[in-house]
């Protein structure tokens, strides 16, 4: 299945996170300037922690790991500060390359990184910064077009397990209507069996009956030949 996770993006001007600890082993780029590499929250928490690294220098790398661990400082953090800059940064290059490769007819965000609304609005920006003109129509150049071309999932963070849940579905379906047809192939099959086999045993019938037939009208023949004589 595509992982739109792992592309490369372009990160911010004077980034200087070295990529989450999750990606170092057996991950595209090593998880360095990554769509998931930025905006998971395990990438996001070791950023703010490598953040406060840098105000702390006593602290050391394995208490910024150990302290990545724990997400849930995200959601005290201020809209205004600047790592989630970085998110949206990173989102807006997974939508510029999906329209770009893909010319998909809209692109719905979820999740819990989501939750934060107001990283919405800095997508469709700097989705538009990064196209930088370059496709004239009103989805991706107008404001209202932005907000319904890039828009929120109904299903909030949610919206994976029902994703999985949706694929799940379909391919159950699948395997379903290609049992069905399988099976109507087979009944076709033995239908076909049987109508030869009925066919078989009516010419032998027939040839049964000419046979005796022939016989009796034999018997008949030799019958009157004597008594003519």
């Amino acid at each position: 299945h595509p992982e739109v996770g792992h592309i490369a993006i372009s990160p911010l001007e004077d980034d200087g996170f070295a990529g989450y600890s999750w990606g170092t082993e057996r991950s595209p780029y090593g998880g360095i300037n990554t769509v998931e590499g930025v905006t998971s929250s395990v990438a996001l928490t070791e950023r703010l922690a490598h953040m406060r690294q840098q105000q702390d220098k006593d602290k050391t790398t394995t208490t910024v790991i150990a302290n990545a661990q724990e997400r849930d400082m995200l959601k005290d953090l201020p809209d205004a500060h600047p790592i989630w800059d970085h998110a949206s940064n990173a989102l807006a290059n997974l939508c510029v390359t999906l329209i770009l490769l893909l010319s998909v007819e809209q692109i719905v965000l979820g999740g819990g990184i989501m939750n934060r609304t107001i990283l919405y609005e800095r997508i469709r920006s700097q989705t538009q910064n990064i196209l930088n003109g370059y496709l004239d129509v009103s989805q991706v150049t107008t404001e209202n077009g932005l907000k319904d071309y890039i828009s929120c999932s109904c299903w909030g963070e949610k919206g994976g397990l029902v994703g999985a849940l949706s694929l799940a579905l379909d391919a159950y379906e699948e395997k379903e209507e290609k049992k069905k047809k399988e099976k109507h192939v087979a009944f076709s099959k033995d239908c076909d069996i049987k109508k030869e086999e009925n066919y078989k045993r009516d010419i032998e019938m027939k040839m049964t009956i000419a046979k005796s037939i022939i016989a009796f009208s034999a018997i008949g023949l030799i019958y009157v030949l004597r008594r003519s004589h």
